[in-house]
């Protein structure tokens, strides 16, 4: 005697890097503080793999700037730093994203005299439909 449970198909999206903006949160941010700090923020609504661009500066050349990508409140990725005055853009691919987390841009600067600034986070990549099969036989 064998059983066979019907297959149930459950869609569900994906995300994989490309140079398509899918969120764009341009508005620019500072921060005075001299250790990490949520600066820019967007919540992800798919899991995979994305592009994150973002860009930063300083408020004199010779003050060290930093930014870094964080997955929630757990930083991911590079650290990147500039002391440049002018705009400095940093694009980085990360894996490991599911529904409903933040993708943040932290920041730093090295002395509370300067100021970091950071504008122009975006998410990049390309929306794909995947079908997951679920079912099970008995024999």
């Amino acid at each position: 005697m064998s059983f066979f449970h019907p297959i149930y198909a459950l869609p569900y999206t994906t995300i994989v890097p490309t140079d398509d903006v899918i969120v764009d949160n341009p508005t620019e941010r500072t921060t005075n503080s001299t250790s990490y700090v949520r600066v820019k923020e967007s919540r992800i609504f798919c899991r995979g793999k994305i592009r994150v661009y973002f860009e930063i500066r300083t408020t004199a050349s010779g003050y060290a700037a930093n930014g870094w990508v964080y997955r929630n409140d757990v930083a991911v990725g590079t650290e990147r730093s500039t002391t440049s005055t002018t705009y400095v853009s940093f694009t980085e691919d990360i894996d490991g994203w599911f529904e409903g987390d933040c993708c943040r841009i932290y920041g730093k600067i090295g002395t509370t005299a300067q100021t970091c600034y950071i504008r122009n986070q975006q998410i990049k990549g390309q929306l794909t439909r995947q079908i997951l099969l679920l079912g099970w036989a008995v024999l």
